[in-house]
């Protein structure tokens, strides 16, 4: 949360072009991770979430954190990557993690977004009902499907939001 808190009063402060080019170069970075980096097998490979791990996690999700408060665009896929990666743990427990993190910092975001007068109830409202009806079909989905589709959607994903950020800006 303290990491949300100073991305949001960065994202506050940023010109919109400049922070377009910056999401966009960071997704297509994100991409690059998921497609050229191996596939685990996690069946051999045990979670690692004690002792250093625990702590480089704590380090590592401050700074998700700030970066989640600035963007937070794409901050599902670098905590999927980091989760699964880093720590080990399969992609369908790694989103459901992703979720319960995002709603955590993103309550402290929004309060800076709102003291700032950065918020329109009316749309964001009707984006919350997309987003929940979304995420209601997709979670149902990753864990029907598994670890690979989840990949795959990714990949589309990510490529998809890069493009339009660096080629069709409003």
């Amino acid at each position: 949360m303290l990491g949300a808190l100073i991305g949001a009063k960065i994202a506050v402060h940023i010109d919109e072009s400049l922070f377009n080019k910056v999401l966009a170069i960071i997704m297509i970075a994100v991409m690059m991770i998921i497609i050229f980096k191996p596939d685990l097998d996690l069946a051999e490979k045990a979670v690692k979430l004690t002792g250093k791990y625990l702590w480089q996690g704590i380090i590592v999700f401050f700074f998700l954190g700030i970066y989640g408060g600035f963007i937070n665009a794409g901050i599902g896929f670098l905590i999927i990557l980091y989760l699964h990666y880093a720590h080990h743990i399969n992609l369908v427990r790694t989103n459901a993690t992703k979720v319960f993190v995002v709603l955590i910092y993103s309550v402290a975001a929004l309060i800076v977004f709102i003291l700032n007068d950065k918020v329109d109830f009316k749309i964001g409202l009707i984006l919350a009902i997309g987003n929940a009806s979304g995420a209601w079909i997709s979670s149902r989905l990753s864990v029907k499907k598994g670890d690979g589709f989840i990949r795959k959607f990714l990949i589309v994903m990510i490529g998809a939001l890069a493009i339009k950020l660096w080629f069709f800006q409003v």
